[in-house]
């Protein structure tokens, strides 16, 4: 009897170091990012890319007064959400795809990392208005960032967080945007944490859309099928990224709008004075005709009056 529980033990322990073994190789393959065009990293005469350290860097030539910061996913390679990246940077925003130490598998490290790199671009990139965005635990890393940075929105994807903490108080905008098909943050538990954030957050119903494909990567364990494409669904998601930012720029300060008009009107007034300069020889040539002109017309005044 001895014998045969300890035979049942013995495979029992390798059936789950074989189930464990197979989980993780299915989750790394998972992670990495599916279907993503090279193009996308690729810099051209509208786009600039620059690939550093902590962040890609996605900035448009002519920028707009909104930029985004977005935090992936735990273990998603970030250029998984690339292309939705991408897709705001081609509007004009100035767009930042942020690398966290393991891929945010350390929380501790992670959110450290999250602070300073958000820290660091915003300091590189000063004048502009910033929206902050995570996906799944990116968006714990979000929250903490718009808990402490001076950013001016905040959007949270497919994410239940934040979980242990309250942002109930926090005066900014702040969107959540969950799939009907989400299987790792569906709507009812969202819901269960929704009193961690403020009463005026709007939650935004994806209907049809699951947590994986919130960016290119594979299915990940636990999350239900899409009820629509991975195209539909990413832009459903730059659809609302573009919203943001640009009620982010309707949002201006008096005084940034008064400025902002003045610059746009700044070439036409070149222009125009551009075009009195040219016309200046002409005036000066004709003071001296007006000159006599004025002094024929008072002689004639003087003998009329003698």
């Amino acid at each position: 009897m001895t014998s045969r529980w300890a035979t049942v033990r013995r495979w029992w322990r390798r059936i789950g170091a074989t189930v464990f073994v197979v989980f993780v190789a299915w989750e790394l393959i998972a992670f990495q990012a599916w279907g993503v065009d090279e193009s996308v990293l690729a810099s051209n005469e509208r786009i600039e890319i620059v690939d550093a350290p902590s962040s890609i860097q996605f900035l448009p030539r002519r920028p707009r007064v909104a930029g985004l910061i977005l935090f992936p996913g735990a273990l998603v390679d970030p250029t998984a959400y690339a292309p939705l990246v991408r897709r705001a940077a081609d509007a004009g925003y100035p767009a930042f795809l942020v690398r966290l130490p393991l891929r945010g598998f350390s929380t501790d490290d992670a959110t450290r990392a999250a602070g300073a790199t958000a820290q660091e671009l915003m300091e590189a990139h000063p004048g502009l208005r910033w929206l902050v965005a995570g996906h799944s635990k990116g968006g714990l890393f979000a929250c903490r960032v718009a808990s402490t940075q001076p950013v001016q929105a905040l959007l949270l994807l497919g994410t239940t967080h934040p979980r242990v903490f309250s942002l109930s108080s926090l005066a900014l905008p702040v969107t959540k945007v969950t799939g009907s098909r989400d299987g790792l943050a569906g709507p009812a538990r969202v819901r269960a944490a929704a009193g961690n954030l403020p009463p005026s957050t709007r939650f935004v119903l994806l209907e049809g859309g699951n947590h994986s494909q919130f960016g290119y990567y594979g299915f990940q364990l636990g999350d239900w099928p899409a009820a629509i494409s991975r195209e539909e669904q990413q832009s459903f998601l730059l659809s609302v990224i573009l919203g943001e930012l640009s009620a982010l720029e309707e949002r201006l300060p008096a005084a940034e709008g008064k400025l902002l008009d003045a610059l746009e009107k700044l070439p036409s007034a070149r222009g125009e004075l551009s075009g009195g300069l040219e016309n200046l020889p002409d005036v000066q040539r004709e003071l001296p005709n007006a000159g006599r002109t004025l002094c024929d017309a008072e002689k004639k005044l003087c003998a009329a009056l003698g």
